[in-house]
């Protein structure tokens, strides 16, 4: 457990800029949000009504204590029994066994999706090797199979698909 908490503090900073990223593409955001894979809940130091965002209702999940739902997104479909404006996926495909699996059981749960993902061309390792998947911009065909309408944004080393 110690290590999990060591591993967290060191990427603090990345998340720190994903998250003003994501910020950025809402802004002018008011209402409620699903966050899967929400770890430390750190993006709602980002949601700022005086930035213009405005979350009205949030419930993140994810297999660590601070979620408000508890669960392993690998082995569980949680049934929710309400719709949210926006629902996200930060930072959390890559270590999922079916990430395209898991979009598709919680797609119909937000109106609006913003899913970050790591960006490695195909076929090269990263220096994270604990991924299942990496993404690149051509995955676009993967994600207009779930998704109507998705718009794609390349920032650093992050993919950010803006999907509906």
């Amino acid at each position: 457990m110690e290590d999990e908490k060591v591993i967290s503090y060191t990427y603090k900073n990345v998340w720190r800029v994903r998250n003003k990223e994501i910020t950025k593409l809402i802004g002018g955001f008011n209402g409620s949000v699903l966050d899967l894979g929400c770890g430390d809940k750190d993006i709602l130091n980002y949601f700022i009504p005086k930035k213009g965002v405005n979350v009205t209702r949030y419930v993140g999940l994810d297999r660590v204590d601070t979620a408000d739902i508890v669960t392993n997104l690998n082995t569980e479909v949680v049934p929710l029994d309400e719709k949210f404006n926006l629902g996200l996926a930060i930072g959390v495909l890559e270590y999922l066994e079916n990430p395209m699996e898991v979009l598709k059981a919680y797609k119909p749960f937000a109106e609006r999706w913003i899913i970050l993902t790591h960006h490695s061309p195909k076929g090269k390792k990263g220096l994270k090797q604990t991924w299942h998947h990496r993404f690149a911009p051509d995955d676009i065909v993967q994600f207009k199979k779930i998704f109507k309408v998705v718009h794609m944004h390349q920032h650093k080393t992050n993919l950010i698909w803006n999907c509906k």
